[in-house]
């Protein structure tokens, strides 16, 4: 059976058929990111590594990433991956109720924020707020969030 050549070929051309096929497909009929519009809201995800203790905490949606982790000056530093007009945030350590929202300071352009936090860094709530070219992206983690360990 493998002495035949065109077998051979279509158990080599076949397989590659079938993914070019499937990626053909997901470009001609799979949904398009549309791109973010005024006065929106948007929800931020925390990835899994934001439960670990590991100091550093990614929020993504979409294209934007938010990079958050603690300095080792204990400021909570927020590093964005597009330009953002504000960042607002608010946390709560060991289930007492949320503070009020603080507005973070832009270190570096507008791509780097900071915030003194004086508070634990380790299963705190969080509640951030973020405008970037006129949407808002925010997110609210009641309990659990890690941020200790902070390594530079």
């Amino acid at each position: 059976m493998l002495a035949n050549r065109h077998i051979v070929a279509a158990l080599l051309i076949a397989p590659l058929l079938a993914v070019v096929a499937w990626f053909a497909v997901d470009l001609w009929v799979g949904e398009q990111a549309q791109p973010p519009r005024q006065g929106d809201a948007y929800p931020l995800i925390a990835s899994s590594g934001c439960r670990y203790a590991g100091g550093r905490c990614v929020l993504k949606n979409g294209n934007l990433e938010i990079e958050l982790r603690v300095t080792e000056s204990t400021e909570l530093e927020a590093t964005s991956s597009h330009d953002l007009e504000q960042v607002l945030v608010a946390w709560a350590s060991d289930s007492q109720s949320f503070s009020e929202p603080s507005m973070m300071r832009s270190v570096d352009g507008r791509r780097r924020w900071r915030i003194s936090v004086s508070d634990a860094t380790s299963n705190i709530g969080l509640r951030l707020l973020a405008t970037a070219q006129t949407a808002t992206y925010y997110i609210e983690v009641e309990n659990g969030l890690d941020l200790s360990n902070a390594k530079r």
